[in-house]
């Protein structure tokens, strides 16, 4: 469960990083989600409990801005907080990046990071929430073969992405890097990622059986990363599916899947966890020091 907050002038800001695995999509091959399903998505967003949601897998942005906590945006000045436009067609379809904010946070500037070398552009947003100022990087890599080396398949397109951010991310201060890596910490695919200085932060999870944030590899492959001017708490994964509090959604079959949480995706069966996600999400608390 979320601690509780400190008041907002002493408190630090919480950050999470979340794949909610093709939300809103119209594709019902990939997932078919009901009314109460997107409900079961907004509970899990609030138990959360972040100021901050850097979100991967968004297709249908005005079905997530019904999902999210209260008092959180998605749009800054009539501008979604997504570096694809929505309304162009050819990105309508496909699974966005996605920064939500929550009260008491001010954007100060939204922009994709271009040029990228992958499928899915970063979205690089400026935010202030009192005194602290921050660059926010939201992050999804190309997908497949999370152990891959950077000459090999999907990896490779993976290592040319990590490759331009660590090279975008030199020098500056003050970033924060967040989400949806499809690598584990050190691949070879992930070795041009952080500048000098930077650090892959201990990552504090349930047992050993249970230490993952994607359920098809089992791995974490979802990281919260920061330069080293702020302070980041160790990045907590977060098993919602674990939490009895959710339980109603569960529904085993004879097979051991969940008929109620089961999606399937190009390359086989997915258990999609209390039909929210098939990942879990990541939260990390920072400051400036």
């Amino acid at each position: 469960m979320p601690r509780p907050r400190l008041p907002s002038r002493t408190r630090p800001l919480i950050l999470a990083t979340f794949n909610i695995f093709w939300f809103g999509t119209a594709d019902h091959a990939l997932v078919t989600r009901s009314a109460a399903d997107d409900d079961a998505v907004r509970a899990v967003l609030a138990w959360i409990g972040a100021d901050v949601l850097v979100l991967q897998e968004i297709v249908d942005l005005e079905r997530l801005e019904q999902a999210l906590p209260p008092g959180f945006r998605i749009r800054e000045g009539g501008h979604w907080l997504c570096p694809t436009s929505p309304d162009d067609v050819r990105f309508a379809g496909l699974q966005k990046i996605v920064i939500a904010v929550g009260p008491g946070v001010e954007v100060l500037h939204s922009a994709p990071l271009l040029p990228w070398p992958g499928p899915r552009p970063p979205l690089v947003l400026q935010l202030r929430r009192g005194p602290l100022e921050l660059t926010v990087v939201g992050l999804h890599l190309k997908s497949g073969d999370i152990d891959g080396g950077p000459g090999e398949g999907s990896a490779r397109i993976r290592s040319l992405e990590a490759a331009a951010l660590g090279a975008w991310l030199h020098g500056r201060q003050s970033v924060v890097v967040a989400g949806d890596l499809n690598a584990r910490a050190r691949a070879p695919s992930l070795a041009g990622l952080l500048p000098a200085g930077w650090c892959w932060p201990k990552v504090l999870a349930p047992p050993d059986s249970e230490a993952w944030t994607t359920w098809i590899d089992r791995a974490i492959i979802d990281q919260i990363l920061t330069s080293p001017d702020l302070v980041l708490d160790p990045p907590e994964v977060l098993a919602f599916d674990l939490d009895p509090q959710f339980a109603h959604h569960q529904f085993r079959t004879s097979t051991g899947f969940q008929a109620a949480r089961l999606a399937v995706i190009p390359f086989g069966p997915v258990e999609n966890l209390y039909r929210v996600s098939d990942h879990r999400p990541l939260r990390a608390r920072l400051r400036g020091r």
